[in-house]
């Protein structure tokens, strides 16, 4: 038998709960992943379902930051030592 889609809405394209027959991958937005569209891609947060892409990017400040991925819910940076601020903007 079939199994439900289980798409979570606020992550896909149109608000829509359709996915692949075979794989069951739901039609995310551009910066949203994982099988039911759930979370943000690598280097994104804050997944909304007002936001056409999706997520924000996480805009980690180069050379301040280990890398460009934060907290896929507060935004916060990875900063490296003796730095700090969301972005890691701050000494």
């Amino acid at each position: 038998g079939c199994s439900p889609c289980d798409c979570f809405r606020d992550g896909t394209l149109n608000e829509l709960d359709l996915c692949d027959q075979v794989t069951g991958q739901c039609q995310c937005k551009l910066f949203v992943d994982s099988v039911s569209c759930m979370e943000c891609k690598s280097g994104f947060y804050s997944l909304k379902r007002n936001d056409i892409f999706g997520c924000e990017n996480c805009d980690c400040l180069p050379g301040a930051s280990i890398d460009n991925d934060c907290d896929k819910r507060t935004g916060q940076c990875r900063c490296l030592p003796n730095i700090i601020g969301k972005k890691c903007e701050q000494p």
